[in-house]
């Protein structure tokens, strides 16, 4: 006869499912988070740098724009900045990530480890997925932020460059516009990544502990947990990547407008925004959909879910494999 007990929902960390395997520490749940990280942003990154040049840019209202889709933008970028121009921004994008993600799934798995030892989550598995997801984000958020601002700088500026390097950026913009202008647009970013990881790291275990489900009820496998594999894994984070992206891409877009304020770069690359242009989040909102309409909150929309999909899915599996691969070390 079938389990007909509730659906476990899976841990992102394999460690997590198998109680005869010692925990792995935090710093190497960190390491192996920002090595994923790491080589996941470097893959996708053409599709970022597009991103933002879409979702930075103001036309003039008798204009046209200078990048309009996400091939053309391709294209343009290729034709004017030769293949190094797909990854401006690389270094601190890289730079920001690792911590990003070395935080994020550190702080998630201790955050898992200390809900289902507590009576407040006890037996909710779905809730701890999502209110997790939520936590680590906010952590990943705050501790390495400026090198986003920085990121985004970098990868929005286009030709003739302003700054030309990753310490160049950070001395320009302190210069420029003090500690604020590295936590420029902050607070919509944090906005954006609770209900963004909260989606994110919560589908993502709701869909691996579905696959789980589908096999105990079609093979009937009753004692054995089946494991998810690989491809599973990247096809989960791939489906809960969009659906993160999807909902939070207004934001982003007013975070990214934030963010580049003051940016002397060339006016073929869109209007410039002035440090004075937004007083708020609402008041960047209102100004967008004044000027541009409700799709100036959905530009970048297609290279975002482009590069969000297979981001998500390619981190999430990689961290797992490396996770296994230091669990194997039986004297670590």
């Amino acid at each position: 006869m079938a389990d007909q007990s509730p659906i476990k929902i899976a841990s992102p960390s394999p460690h997590a499912e198998n109680a005869d395997k010692k925990p792995l520490s935090h710093l190497t749940q960190a390491f192996c988070g920002a090595i994923a990280g790491a080589a996941s942003r470097t893959i996708v990154a053409p599709l970022d740098v597009v991103k933002i040049r879409l979702q930075v840019q103001i036309e003039a209202v008798s204009g046209a724009a200078k990048y309009r889709t996400l091939g053309q933008s391709l294209t343009c970028i290729l034709k004017e900045e030769g293949l190094v121009g797909l990854w401006r921004g690389t270094v601190p994008a890289v730079l920001f990530w690792m911590p990003y993600t070395a935080v994020q799934f550190a702080v998630l798995d201790g955050f898992k480890s200390w809900a289902k030892q507590g009576e407040v989550f006890k037996e909710k598995p779905a809730l701890i997925s999502f209110v997790g997801g939520a936590v680590a984000g906010v952590a990943a958020t705050l501790s390495s932020y400026p090198l986003d601002v920085v990121r985004t700088t970098l990868a929005a500026q286009g030709e003739p460059r302003v700054y030309h390097s990753v310490t160049g950026a950070i001395v320009g913009i302190y210069q420029s516009r003090g500690v604020a202008g590295l936590y420029a647009g902050v607070t919509p970013t944090l906005m954006e990544i609770i209900p963004h990881s909260a989606v994110q790291f919560g589908t993502y275990d709701l869909l691996k502990s579905g696959i789980q489900a589908s096999h105990r009820t079609i093979f009937k496998e009753d004692e054995a947990v089946y494991e998810v594999t690989p491809a599973e894994k990247f096809v989960c984070g791939l489906i809960s990547g969009a659906i993160a992206k999807s909902l939070i891409h207004p934001l982003d877009v007013v975070k990214k407008r934030m963010q580049i304020a003051g940016l002397k770069r060339n006016p073929l690359y869109g209007i410039a925004i002035q440090p004075n242009t937004y007083k708020g989040i609402f008041d960047c909102l209102q100004k967008i959909l004044e000027r541009e309409g409700a799709k100036g909150l959905f530009k970048g929309i297609t290279p975002a879910l482009v590069k969000a999909a297979p981001a998500s899915g390619i981190t999430l599996v990689l961290y797992e494999l490396f996770v296994n691969f230091a669990e194997s070390f039986p004297d670590r």
